[in-house]
């Protein structure tokens, strides 16, 4: 094989990778709303990263990979587990008390720098100045979008608070991003490190909840049942699978730009099924976060 057919190839399951998880964490939001319930959100995160572990290890042993990892292997993975399917979703949930959804989604675009300065710092690269022109032209994009949920934010206490939250939980996530780049260069496998992620995290999560006093247990209904399925095959599995080894292929930095796309899907979602209407500024925004993804993907095969 050629090298233009090689980089086509690359390009093509690059895409793919990114079309993944983009596309099915969109869809996330919805079942993630069916969630809501009688059962303490972090329990419900718990339940969904323990199944999803449990389908990946039962995967490995389907296909009779190996399980070896040394204790230094653990330790990262661990750390892996706890900022990227752990610690970052409760942080989350609870910043969600106190901002809307929007400036949620906003703050969290801001991984896009985070993955940049912390990706360079952590992981010894050089620092891309073009990556972080891009950047901004999608983060200003992210910030006409919602700009109508900054019109109403106040710096009370409260909505501080939950700004803080976000912004830890985007650290956290970004963390998590750096760290499995970083086991991935430690030559372990995508589903191997996230079978005992999720599982690390999973059990983090379920800690908390149980010294919280949440009662354990479990709303035996198909909409929850049916969401929660969802959420640890789709959302976890496939679409973690997909964007853990899209990080590996083309780094935390571009990686990162899902974030970008992420709120748009959803609004879209909205906009079919709860009435939210498009206007000129949202669709600015829309242009601005595509040319932003199209630049990076410009430099990216430059």
């Amino acid at each position: 094989m050629d090298d233009s057919s090689q980089d086509k190839k690359e390009k093509i399951s690059n895409a793919f990778l990114f079309a993944t998880p983009t596309l099915i964490w969109g869809f996330s939001w919805t079942f993630i709303k069916m969630q809501e319930g009688e059962v303490d959100a972090m329990l419900s995160v718990s339940y969904r990263f323990f199944i999803a572990a449990a389908i990946l290890f039962l995967y490995l042993f389907i296909k009779k990979e190996s399980l070896r990892a040394s204790i230094k292997d653990h330790i990262f993975i661990f750390f892996q587990g706890i900022t990227l399917f752990g610690l970052n979703y409760w942080l989350f949930y609870l910043s969600e008390y106190y901002i809307t959804s929007g400036i949620t989604a906003f703050t969290f675009s801001t991984i896009v720098f985070m993955n940049l300065f912390i990706g360079s710092a952590l992981l010894r690269k050089k620092l891309e100045l073009s990556l972080i022109g891009t950047a901004l032209i999608g983060f200003t994009g992210m910030g006409i979008i919602f700009l109508s949920d900054f019109q109403d934010f106040s710096f009370e206490n409260k909505k501080l608070l939950g700004l803080a939250l976000a912004l830890v939980a985007t650290f956290s996530a970004s963390l998590g991003n750096i760290t499995s780049a970083y086991n991935q260069r430690r030559g372990l496998k995508v589903a191997v490190m996230n079978a005992f992620g999720m599982l690390y995290g999973a059990s983090f999560i379920f800690l908390l909840a149980i010294l919280r006093g949440e009662p354990v247990h479990i709303e035996r209904t198909g909409k929850y049942i049916g969401s929660l399925l969802f959420l640890a095959v789709f959302a976890s599995v496939i679409a973690f699978g997909a964007y853990v080894k899209l990080i590996g292929m083309i780094g935390p930095e571009r990686s990162a730009y899902v974030s970008f796309i992420l709120p748009i899907i959803a609004l879209g979602l909205s906009s079919l099924f709860e009435g939210y209407s498009w206007g000129w500024l949202s669709l600015l925004g829309i242009l601005l976060i595509f040319i932003s993804n199209l630049m990076v993907r410009r430099i990216s095969s430059s």
